[in-house]
């Protein structure tokens, strides 16, 4: 179960490289709906076995169709994702410097 699990997740995470748009990048709500729902198909053409070589043709087309798009949001999502990891380190740095403060009035306290 977990390695179909697992599969599951490297296929979703490898779709999701292309089709990687946001609500914002649609007009309306019912085409953003059904762009994630065009996603799921392929996810789970994929992950069953259905009809592979034409799944895999879509992604093609896709991929070539929307390049630009692509490639910006790809660019979008590294930099938030930057921008995360570096305020995640931040925040560890700030609790390690938090627990040693407390540790530092603790020691003071019992002297």
């Amino acid at each position: 179960s977990s390695g179909i699990n697992a599969e599951y997740g490297d296929i979703r995470k490898r779709v999701l490289k292309d089709y990687n748009k946001v609500e914002s990048d649609f007009e309306t709500l019912r085409e953003y709906n059904d762009y994630l729902e065009e996603v799921e198909d392929i996810v789970f053409n994929l992950t069953n076995n259905i009809d592979i070589e034409e799944t895999k043709t879509r992604i093609d087309i896709y991929r070539k169709e929307n390049f630009k798009s692509i490639q910006k949001n790809r660019v979008a999502q590294n930099k938030q994702e930057a921008y995360l990891k570096e305020k995640r380190l931040a925040e560890a740095k700030e609790a390690e410097e938090r627990r040693r403060n407390g540790q530092l009035t603790q020691l003071k306290c019992r002297n």
